[in-house]
């Protein structure tokens, strides 16, 4: 066998052996399917309350729960993940009397610090709704 066979089997053979997440998404990585726990909150100029909320990714299906009352506004839907985003398609029923803007819904860049993946997203000029959620 010439040299450049050989080498091109120990890189083939490398390439093989390889784990398949090594091929995916990173955001991907940081944020399978689970359960996550953690808060919700929307920075603006002026303060505001984290929420405790509760997320579970299933084979691209979410639903969710928060410890106020649509704050955020947690259902059920579709999720899909690509280049450092996930993008959240809310499938219920809501009714006009609150602020739609905190129904989950819509695309947030991924980040992770440690163990928590952090979830961002932003509403206007001075407005970032941040979910920082810890896999359980």
């Amino acid at each position: 066998m010439k040299k450049t066979g050989i080498i091109f089997l120990c890189i083939a053979t490398s390439l093989l052996s390889c784990s398949k997440d090594m091929f995916r998404d990173p955001a991907a990585i940081m944020l399978s399917d689970g359960t996550y726990v953690g808060t919700f909150q929307r920075q603006t100029l002026a303060s505001s309350l984290p929420s405790a909320v509760s997320l579970t990714l299933s084979n691209g299906n979410w639903t969710g729960n928060a410890s106020m009352e649509r704050y955020p506004a947690l259902c059920s839907g579709t999720y899909s993940i690509g280049n450092n985003q996930v993008q959240f398609e809310d499938t219920c029923t809501w009714s006009a009397n609150f602020d739609w803007t905190l129904i989950l819904d819509g695309t947030y860049e991924i980040t992770q610090y440690d163990d928590t993946v952090v979830l961002t997203r932003q509403q206007g000029n001075s407005t970032v709704d941040i979910y920082k959620l810890k896999k359980q």
